[in-house]
């Protein structure tokens, strides 16, 4: 079983590795400044690196991941891991009118329940990079509050994320595949019991 896990982890880095090259693949150096008004009419994002221009943050339709024991409700002391919410370039002039958005924003400067803003506020332009969309229980909870958004079409902007260096890369092209051979060649040494027999006759 331990060795399982070995490889298991192994694969892990290995598949960050390949996933954080992807992105510096299509991140340049310096970030490109985008119009959320222009995303939301379909401009495409050819800078992963980028710099998102003032937006309203709907923070009451947010999702967020908390640490606590398992089945505990959110307390105001519980560790914020991160937090997802919808990002638009202008209000809707009617109210009850069917909210459309194109970018949801990973942020993380918020470390405790407590601390988690809400409303619906004006912020300032953030830098970070654009991700392969909204996924797993983030992309389920948001859908739930926004059945009609089509989520495929939907964009992830994490908050002052940066490209991985070449050496944080190289870690996890090196560190994977060690952790995957050690598994496979590591070898479990088994005890061997040795019993003396002894043949000499009774009486002898």
């Amino acid at each position: 079983m331990g060795r399982i896990l070995i490889i298991l982890s192994g694969l892990a880095v290995l598949w960050i590795g390949i996933s954080e090259l992807q992105l510096r693949w299509e991140s340049r150096s310096e970030p490109t400044e985008y119009s959320l008004a222009a995303l939301e009419e379909g401009a495409a994002v050819s800078n992963l690196n980028g710099r998102l221009d003032s937006h309203w943050a709907l923070f009451d339709a947010m999702v967020f991941t908390y640490q606590t024991r398992r089945g505990k409700p959110p307390e105001e002391n519980d560790t914020v891991s991160g937090y997802c919410y919808p990002v638009v370039s202008k209000l809707p002039a009617a109210p009850g009118e069917n909210l459309e958005f194109r970018v949801v924003v990973r942020d993380h400067r918020a470390r405790k329940v407590s601390d988690l803003p809400s409303g619906v506020e004006k912020q300032p332009a953030v830098s970070g990079l654009f991700l392969r969309g909204v996924k797993g229980k983030d992309r389920e909870l948001l859908q739930a509050g926004f059945p009609h958004v089509d989520f495929h079409k939907v964009l992830l902007f994490e908050v002052g994320r940066k490209k991985k260096t070449v050496w944080d890369l190289l870690f996890c092209f090196l560190a994977g595949p060690a952790l995957i051979y050690g598994a496979v060649r590591f070898k479990k040494t088994e005890k061997v019991k040795v019993t003396r027999i002894d043949n000499r006759s009774p009486g002898v």
